[in-house]
Order: structure tokens, then sequence, then C-alpha cells
């Protein structure tokens, strides 16, 4: 496993990624990610970006310049706890859609072959 459980070998990163460092005595990186992933955080990070030839680049100058709102590290948590348990539902039911989509295709093959 190599960070944020993912396996080390799922990603190509390309050359120009930059790496970002946050104070974790003030902001845990879950809160950011899901942060920069949401609408504001977004479009914070577009006001930031350049863009040359349609690409959108941001250097780390600019990130650096990104203002995020901090909360006090005890909602940080519960939040980050319960994001946690929004994505083991989420993988739970993802599994069960899995099961049940193969479940449907195996009565449907048998369906049309007469064998119900």
């Amino acid at each position: 496993m190599h960070g944020a459980g993912f396996q080390q070998d799922e990603f190509i990163f390309a050359s120009y990624l930059i790496r970002g460092r946050i104070p974790n005595d003030r902001m845990l990186p879950i809160f950011l990610r899901e942060y920069l992933l949401g609408w504001e955080g977004r479009r914070r990070l577009r006001a930031q970006c350049k863009t040359s030839a349609g690409q959108y680049n941001i250097n780390t100058q600019n990130l650096g310049a990104i203002g995020v709102l901090t909360p006090p590290r005890e909602f940080q948590r519960a939040f980050a706890e319960r994001v946690k348990a929004v994505d083991v539902l989420k993988r739970s039911h993802q599994t069960a859609f899995v099961k049940a989509n193969t479940l449907f295709a195996s009565l449907q093959h048998r369906a049309f072959r007469g064998e119900l």
C-alpha cells in the first residue's frame, strides 16, 4: 500500500507534478483534500491557475496563495470521521451494485437462452 489506500502501481505520475506540504499541526490532510475537491476549493484553484494553449497550470507559489479557512482541529477531526464513514458506505454500496449487476447479467443470459 502506498498512501491513501492505493497501490503504488495504480498511478503514473507526470514529471511536472508538484508537492504541497501542509502544516499538520493546523490542518488535517483529509480536510484540505475535501476542500480542494469541493466547489469553493476548485474555484480558488482555478483563480490561481495560468493558461497556456488551453492547458491550466499552477506553480508552488500560486498553490500556496490559495486561502483555506482552517476550522479548529476538533471540527476537522469530526469532519474526517464523517468522510471516512461515508467512504465505507460508498464502498459497501459499490460492492453490492457490482454483485447485483453480475446477478442480473447472469439472469438475463439464462432468460435469453430459455433456461428459466
